[in-house]
């Protein structure tokens, strides 16, 4: 018996039109016709005719501009076949809940049979996934169009079929992951903070660490910042202060270990000064000695001795 239940499903979505049935459909046109004014009537028309010719995503534009000028909720019902026969059945499902449930006091017992028949089709072609993102406010894109923004309070349905979703949120890193009718379900999605990890050993020990403006400690710091550049002052008493920048990115933790150079050593004649930024699967540190004033530093920082 499932062959010929699918079968009937497909007869009654191919045979949808404009108006709930075919006796519906007349009426619904003329009184439609007749309740629209304006440019509300004028869009109205042009989705008419290109509905006719079999443009659907045409006529839809032209049917939702039609409602946005006048709100008459029939519209909706012109919208989801368009829909349909675009094969967006989820969002021609939501449009043909809207319009049962703003319609349904209105509609004659056939009329309201036939359109839930023909929302029930609908409801076959999709599935329902339940989503939680974290934190709220994270905005939800499904194959790159925009769905909502976290909380969803609702399940989200989706056409049968594999589809990318894509979660993001200012100062988070974006999460993608692709679905299918197989992960019916709840889905649980953290975002996590873009931040870098930055871990600095100063020498001497009482040397002073500045991030940004702000003092973190003295002669070792360890912590979480904002990925992107932040501003680093290192100084202590009878040494000279190091000032530079260094790049932060998500997942890639940065080491930099400076040894402060003492201001009775001349500019020609310093010891030495030890500088190196690495990955986090890096072992340990690399030194870089310098001896005059012409050595390179490592490329991946730019900093600058006071005088």
């Amino acid at each position: 018996m499932k062959l010929p239940i699918v079968l009937f499903c497909f007869f009654v979505i191919s045979t949808a039109e404009i108006g709930v049935n075919r006796t519906a459909a007349a009426d619904t046109r003329k009184s439609l016709e007749s309740a629209l004014t304006g440019e509300a009537r004028k869009a109205y028309d042009v989705g008419m005719l290109l509905y006719d010719d079999g443009d659907w995503a045409g006529a839809l534009r032209s049917f939702e501009r039609a409602f946005q000028l006048s709100e008459d909720e029939r519209l909706m019902w012109n919208m989801s076949v368009c829909e349909k026969n675009n094969r967006h059945y989820a969002k021609a499902l939501i449009l043909a809940n809207n319009y049962l449930r703003s319609m349904t006091p209105k509609l004659r017992g056939r009329d309201t049979k036939d359109a839930k028949a023909f929302r029930d089709t609908l409801e076959k072609l999709t599935y329902p996934i339940t989503l939680h993102i974290t934190p709220d406010g994270a905005s939800l894109h499904v194959d790159n169009e925009l769905v909502g923004d976290s909380p969803f309070l609702v399940a989200q349905r989706l056409d049968i079929g594999k589809h990318e979703l894509r979660a993001s949120k200012e100062g988070y890193v974006n999460h993608r992951v692709t679905v299918s009718e197989d992960d019916i379900g709840e889905i649980t999605i953290a975002l996590q903070a873009d931040e870098g990890r930055l871990i600095i050993n100063a020498t001497p020990a009482n040397a002073e660490i500045t991030i940004d403006g702000k003092v973190q400690g003295k002669g070792v710091y360890d912590g979480r910042l904002p990925a992107g550049s932040a501003m680093l002052r290192i100084a202590a008493p009878g040494r000279r202060t190091y000032q530079g920048s260094v790049n932060l990115a998500y997942g890639e933790p940065r080491i930099f270990d400076v040894v402060l150079e003492p201001q009775s050593v001349s500019r020609g004649t310093w010891a030495w000064i030890a500088a190196a930024m690495l990955t986090a699967a890096a072992v340990g540190t690399t030194v870089y000695f310098v001896s005059n004033q012409k050595a390179d530093r490592p490329s991946v920082l730019d900093g600058s001795w006071d005088t």
